[in-house]
This record gives structure tokens, sequence and C-alpha cells, in this order.
């Protein structure tokens, strides 16, 4: 492309090439040099750069303009990041003749280890101390470099995908216009006629219901054709019909299965459930811990009276008493655990016996087992000193899925007596046991709860975890 400015004024100026400049421009052996030749090369300086002040009409901007009259264009493809990686141009003659018009790569050194990400960010706003936690696009090779992920992320606010009058397309399906308003009570739901989702209100209809294992209905009211499953009369009985249905007994919101027993079965023994409370309901407990452990407890009584109950490592803030009067009746209520000193198991049972003869006798057992902890973070030591600023997990030898998300070495800690790690899988499954090294280390609980202790501590260098979501999985088998 060769072209001239200002034909036959005293600025004339021409565009060409690189090499013809240079010979123009010899050493300047004589004292003299052609002013035009300065303009040329200025101009061509001027001309190469991609990106420069331009205009239409008066109105300025940055953008790509030749100065060409003639071709103002330069129909170039548009390529921003690094030139090369590891030696080797990162834009060649695919990339080239592609349809693509513009290219994004990395700036990162070759030996960054995040070099298999290229991420930008949307910086607003005059507050910077914001800046770190702009939303960003970033796109990574996931799965050995075999295939890439692309990330919309936004940590400090929403995401919003919209069009105004058209259809939004996700992975081929289409979601409703922003005109469709959803109700109080619609769900989204696939329209196949017209191959989109919609808005509609939530109905539900079903010739039949079929399961291999446990069916449950769960409702405020239950009715099968119109009728309620639970009985509810509260006409008195007006006769004896066993000894689970006395004369003068009413009967509310029970169950079809309870009256069925009521009818058939001259004696039913009562029933017991105990249940552990959250943060303990897992059945696992720190060692050392001397705390009383929150249960709940039901007891059913049936036919006969509950004469006797009984606790074991258990107390009650208020007595139980025995269940004496007629009906079905059921007790609820908190017990308090007590954890036995030198045990790693505990167990907790409440025994009823009732009045039947012979007595009916009718427990239940929850268990609580101590264990230590395991401790994971970042970090950059692990230590009795430092170790309340690292997450705790309670929970027996077994393989662990943390969500993990930030920067820098990662530790994972564990109790010295459980098995060697066979794996640890990164967020995109790869194993990166072999770059972690471990440890045996002594350690003391910072909340006082146990003395010098053995630990394995493995670490893991130079973790990046910048998108939430993502985990870590440590494989014992």
């Amino acid at each position: 492309m060769a072209f001239t400015i200002n034909i036959g004024t005293d600025t004339e100026t021409e565009y060409r090439s690189f090499d013809l400049i240079l010979a123009d421009l010899y050493d300047n052996d004589t004292k003299y040099i052609n002013p035009k030749h300065i303009r040329d090369a200025v101009f061509y300086t001027y001309i190469e750069s991609a990106l420069k002040p331009t205009d239409v009409g008066g109105d300025k901007y940055i953008g790509v303009d030749s100065i060409d009259p003639s071709n103002k264009d330069t129909k170039l493809k548009h390529f921003y990041g690094k030139r090369h990686y590891n030696g080797t141009d990162i834009m060649d003659d695919t990339l080239l003749t592609s349809d693509t018009d513009i290219f994004f790569y990395n700036t990162k050194e070759d030996t960054d280890v995040n070099i298999n990400s290229t991420k930008l960010s949307f910086l607003a706003g005059s507050d910077f101390s914001l800046f770190d936690k702009a939303p960003y696009i970033k796109s990574t090779i996931l799965d050995g470099s075999t295939t890439q992920g692309l990330d919309t992320v936004n940590k400090n606010g929403d995401v919003n995908i919209s069009s105004t009058s058209h259809n939004v397309n996700i992975d081929g399906v289409k979601f409703p216009l922003m005109s469709e308003t959803p109700l109080n009570n619609d769900l989204m739901y696939w329209n196949g006629v017209n191959d989109r989702l919609e808005f509609k209100e939530f109905t539900y209809s079903v010739a039949s219901i079929s399961s291999t294992g446990p069916v449950n209905l769960l409702s405020a009211n239950s009715s099968l054709n119109g009728y309620p499953l639970e009985f509810t009369d509260t006409t008195p009985l007006p006769k004896t019909w066993n000894d689970n249905l006395p004369i003068g007994s009413t009967n509310v919101n029970e169950s079809i299965n309870t009256m069925l027993y009521k009818l058939i079965y001259e004696y039913l023994p009562p029933l017991v459930d105990l249940y552990l409370c959250s943060p303990y309901d897992s059945g696992y407990i720190e060692i050392g811990m001397n705390i009383l452990v929150p249960i709940k407890y039901t007891i059913t009584k049936r036919t006969n009276k509950i004469v006797n109950i009984n606790l074991t490592n258990m107390i009650s803030s208020t007595q139980l008493c025995p269940i004496i009067d007629d009906g079905f009746l059921t007790q609820s209520g908190n017990l308090n655990g007590v954890l036995t000193s030198g045990s790693l198991t505990n167990d907790f049972t409440l025994t009823v016996i009732d009045d039947y003869d012979p007595p009916a006798t009718v427990s239940d057992t929850v268990t609580l087992n101590e264990v230590y902890p395991y401790f994971h973070g970042f970090g950059t030591s692990v230590n009795s000193l430092n170790l309340n600023t690292y997450d705790k997990i309670i929970e027996p030898e077994q393989n662990q899925k943390i969500n993990i998300f930030g920067s820098g070495d990662y530790y994972f800690v564990y109790d010295s007596t459980y098995g060697d790690l066979v794996e640890i899988l990164d967020e995109t499954g790869t194993d990166v046991i072999s770059s972690s090294t471990n440890s045996l280390i002594i350690l003391t609980s910072p909340d006082a709860y146990w003395g010098s202790k053995e630990f394995k501590c493995y670490k893991i260098p130079s973790v990046n975890i910048t998108t939430a979501g993502e985990f870590y999985e440590f494989k014992f088998i």
C-alpha cells in the first residue's frame, strides 16, 4: 500500500515501504537531508500506529485509521497479548485465516503458574478498593489441556443477561421474555409446543405413583379422591372396641396406619425416638470437649400406660413423668447428653416401660464418637499458635471434598493414625499429590480440648483458585 497526501504543496508526503524510507535516509556524509524524506519517515511512523486519535466529522475518538483517503480502514485482524509463548508465535496461519476478528491472549510470564488462563477484568467507578473485586471474563485450559472453560464472574454484584423483546438462549434453551412477568406460585416450565421455557402457575396431577423405595407424602392436609388421609371424628366412641379404643375416646388427625393398628391389635407397645441435635447430628464431636450434648426425644404411649422412663448418660431439665392418660399420646422434648470421660464412644439411651403383662421395655440409643479434627486452609505454616486460623472438619477417617477459594500454599492436616493420602485432586480433577509435601507435626488444641498430638500435614504449593465453587478432593482410598 502506498499513497500521497497534500499533493502539489510544500508539505507533500508519501506513505511507502519501510525499506524505501531507509534507502532515502542514508548516512548524511554530504550534510544534506531532503525534508520530504523526514516527512515520509514521520508519516510512516504515524500510519503504522494502528490505534490513533481520529475523527468523524470533527468528533474525535481513538480507533484504527490508515489516513489513506481512498481506504481509511486497516483491514487486519487484531491481537492483544504477548506475542510469543516459549519462543513460538501465538498468531499463525490458522488463526490469521479464521473468521475471528479480534484475539486476546494473556500477558503473563511463561513460567507463571496461571499461564493456562486469560482474564479480562472490567473496572468501574472511583472506589479503588473495589477494583480487585471487579467482574471479569476468564478462559482457562481444563482437563489436561484438552478442553477450555469460559467463566463470567461477578463477586460483588449481579450478572444480568437480558434481551428487551427477543429470546435469551442458553445452550439452545429459550428463556421467557422480559415482558413475561411471573406471578405468585408461578414456576418456569418447558413448553414443548412453543419450544421454550415459560412461566405458569404450579398445578400437579398424576395418574400413578411408582417407586422401588419409600414414597413420603408431606402436607398440612392430605386427601385421596377428596377424602382426608387423616381420620378425624370428635364424636365420643359409644362403647369400648378394645384397649386402644375405649368408650368415650375421640380421634383427631389420626393417620390411617394408626387407626388400623388400633382396630386390629389388642395391644401396641410404646415407641421411643432419640435424635442428636446440630452441630452433632453427624454423630461426631471433637475429642476432649466438655459439654452437654443437645438431644431431642419423642415418646409415644399407645395401648398401655408408661409407668417408667429411664435415662442413660443423659439428664433432663424437667422431670420425665409417667404417661398414664388414656389414648395414644406423644411426649417430646429436649435432653442433654453427658460425655463419658476417657471414652471415645458415647452412647445415650432412653428407655420406657409400660404396665402390660408382661411389661414391654422399649428403648432407643444414639451414639456420639469423639475424633481429632481435620484442619485445612491457606497459610505459610501450621503450628499450635496459628491452628485456630485454619478451618476445621469434625469427621472420621474418610475422603474429604473441600470448597476452596484463594491463593497461596494450601495445608491439609489430619490425625496421623489415619492412612496416607493416595490422591489429591484439584479443581480440574487432576491428581496433584506428586507436587505436595507431607510431614509429621505435633499440635496442641487451641481450645485446650486435647494435649500434644501427632498429625500428618500435607502442603500443596502455589494453589490459585479465583472462581467460587471450586473443590479439591483428598482421598484415602
